[in-house]
Parts: structure tokens; sequence; C-alpha cells
């Protein structure tokens, strides 16, 4: 298993934490572009759409976890909750993500441990810089 890191702390030795499922995929992904400006002219066929570059749109991830007890999940809770933003460092990925925590998106309580997601927001995909190994 891979050290992943929320700003210093390693998930795994700090709070027990595991990364499940597409947890990678979603830090991965490109985020779309912002809305273009159009304008719908009722007495013209079809769409005007202003053609400029592109510009990057925020991006919205959901991470999904798992971890042994229900007082580590509050201690990461309490951590991501308290910081404005946290930044994700993994190899996986190559480069430190800066989110903000926006909600709990699943809760699961096993008697092997805890499943839960959480729903963050990446407000600018440029702003990423080389992963810090």
């Amino acid at each position: 298993m891979e050290n992943i890191y929320i700003d210093t702390y390693e998930l795994f030795n700090t709070w027990h934490i595991t990364p499940k499922d597409d947890f990678f995929a979603e830090l991965m992904a490109f985020p779309s572009i912002k809305k273009r400006t159009e304008m719908d002219l009722s007495k013209k066929d079809g769409l005007e759409v202003l053609l400029t570059s592109g510009k990057i749109d925020k991006i919205e991830q959901t991470l999904k976890f798992g971890i042994d007890t229900y007082d580590n999940y509050l201690e990461f809770m309490d951590y991501i909750t308290s910081v404005n933003n946290f930044t994700i460092n993994c190899p996986t990925v190559g480069s430190s993500v800066i989110v903000d925590y926006i909600s709990t998106t699943d809760f699961n309580h096993y008697r092997e441990g805890i499943s839960f997601a959480i729903k963050v927001r990446e407000a600018n995909f440029k702003n990423r810089t080389a992963y810090a190994g």
C-alpha cells in the first residue's frame, strides 16, 4: 500500500484509513471546462456559442475510505473540518491536490470497521504542484 498524505499526516499511520474503490481515478480525472457564453436567438436556427479558449472549472470528487474505528473516523473528520483546505499527496496521482471538504456522502458501520465517502472540491486544477514525496 502506498503512502497517502493529508497535509503532513500519513492516512494509515495517523488514522488507520485506507482508500477504497475509485480513490485514485477520482483524483486523476481532468475537470470540465466552464460553460461558454451562448446566445439562443429566436430568429436564428440553432445556438450561437462564443468559442473562446476553455477555462477549467472547479471539480468535485467523492473519495471513498475504510477505517477501523469510529473514534479514528471522528478524529479524521475533526481534522478536515477544522482546516480551510487540505492537501492530498500520493505518488499515483503524481501531484499535490488542494481540496476543501463539502460533505459526507456515505457512511456504513460494520463489525469489522467503517466505510465512508467524503465530497471535496478542488477549486483550481491548475494549482496542482508536483508530488512532494
